[in-house]
């Protein structure tokens, strides 16, 4: 059945979700393609999928006697793990903004996007959809299994759209801090409607609502043991192999840091430099780097084919037509391998910078120096060629080569009309990478996504 965030101008948002496919080579255990230019609704996807898998992750659950999935529950053991340990998954969204009456921040939509991904794990577990829809608002204190909703501005309103959107069965969750302030008419009003309201406090809550399971605590001492002795032999291995491990060498590090591995990389050239005094130079300019904030400065210019004037003017607010130009001016605070690539509306992607080819003299950017893209006097043309709608740019910089993005761009080059999707998801999960790893403070990088709208 459907889910629905709710917002304060008394609307609506469907929540769609697609898992993609993952490999063993995929090193997180949850990677989000959130399509929409709301960041404020990427971070509340992001907190919602989080803490429903951190809470579902290797969880028992067990399944109250007499609810609506009872039967499947007492065929499937007495207990219940949706999410085994170790799970990956690659889940593309899609928030459907065109009902929204005006444009909102989409901060309370992390708990209606928490409860969509456990409705999509129950449903691959299970074989069959609930038999209710959900809606529901509430902010996400982070993303862990302890996160708690947070309270919400506007509750009346968003429950009126519960009311429009919700049917005689379904549920509609909201914050616990907010019940207070709810109208007692339009309490009644839902309830008339049989519409189940759920005051929540925390993430796990809204699942056993959601569900009408609870979580099982696991008190048994003996299930701890293995834990106890897999610790005892981690902390074995941890004491002693660093002593004979032999020294990472510069090359290897280096091919880590190209293809996305910073976090492997940063723990090797830290281990190295404090264990052995004679280690290879080169690694101590590669922790200087791991260590130096990286910044762009970003100029956008335009000019309109009927005018000679050249405007500057924030990418967001602005409609360009078939015929006009526009070019970028970047200059970086260290020495860096830049990226600019440009996706339109449909299956297009252009690569901006650099123009011709993946080479050093052609796309490293020396600190300070200005760039002009394309160069010159030259400006970037909108023809008829190109889909109108929104066309997206992703500007990404490391002070290291990123050769997986330019080998996944080369194969998206070469590929098909059938198969140019699929490289082109690819290359938009390997950028999102970058920023996933400025989040959790690694430090090299540059990540930065902008848009306008081609009329």
């Amino acid at each position: 059945m459907e889910t629905f965030a709710l917002f304060d101008d008394k609307t609506s948002s469907k929540i769609e979700f697609e898992f993609l496919g993952v490999t063993q080579r995929d090193k997180e255990r949850i990677q989000i393609n959130c399509f929409t230019d709301n960041n404020d609704v990427e971070d509340s996807a992001e907190k919602g999928i989080w803490a429903t898998y951190n809470s579902l992750e290797n969880a028992n659950l067990i399944q109250k006697k007499g609810t609506t999935h009872w039967g499947w529950y007492k065929r499937n053991k007495a207990t219940q793990k949706l999410i085994p340990k170790g799970k990956k998954y690659y889940i593309a969204c899609e928030f459907d903004e065109s009902k929204l009456k005006r444009q909102v921040t989409g901060e309370s939509a992390g708990l209606a996007f928490a409860v969509k991904f456990a409705q999509e794990i129950y449903r691959q577990s299970a074989g069959s959809e609930l038999g209710y829809s959900v809606a529901a608002t509430g902010e996400l204190s982070g993303r862990t299994k302890g996160a708690r909703v947070k309270k919400v501005s506007s509750i009346n309103e968003k429950l009126l759209a519960a009311y429009e959107c919700l049917k005689a069965g379904d549920k509609a969750l909201y914050p616990i801090d907010n019940k207070s302030e709810i109208d007692p008419l339009l309490a009644e009003k839902l309830i008339q409607k049989k519409i189940q309201l759920c005051p929540v406090g925390t993430v796990k809550e809204a699942i056993e609502c959601l569900f009408d399971w609870k979580f099982q605590n696991k008190r048994n001492i003996r299930k701890w043991i293995p834990k106890i002795m897999a610790i005892a032999a981690l902390a074995f291995i941890i004491y002693y192999i660093p002593r004979i491990s032999p020294k990472p060498c510069y090359e290897q590090v280096t091919n880590r840091l190209q293809y996305g591995d910073l976090i492997s990389a940063k723990e090797d050239v830290n281990r190295c430099l404090k264990k052995h005094k004679n280690a290879d130079p080169r690694l101590s300019e590669i922790a200087k780097q791991l260590n130096t904030d990286l910044y762009l400065t970003i100029n956008f210019e335009y000019i309109k084919k009927d005018s000679h004037s050249v405007s500057q003017k924030s990418l967001s607010d602005l409609t360009l037509s078939v015929g006009d130009g526009y070019r970028f001016s970047i200059s970086p605070s260290v020495d860096c391998y830049f990226y600019l690539f440009q996706f339109d509306s449909n299956e297009g992607v252009e690569l901006l910078f650099p123009l011709t080819a993946f080479s050093i003299e052609n796309h490293k950017l020396r600190k300070n120096q200005v760039r002009l893209i394309p160069g010159g006097d030259n400006y970037f043309y909108l023809t008829k060629n190109t889909q109108q709608g929104t066309i997206t740019f992703y500007f990404v910089a490391t002070c290291w080569r990123a050769m997986d993005i330019e080998k996944v761009f080369q194969k998206y080059n070469h590929a098909t009309r059938m198969s140019k999707l699929k490289y082109r998801e690819e290359l938009i999960k390997r950028m999102n990478s970058r920023r996933t790893l400025l989040k959790e403070g690694v430090k090299g990088l540059f990540y930065h996504k902008e848009y306008f709208i081609q009329e």
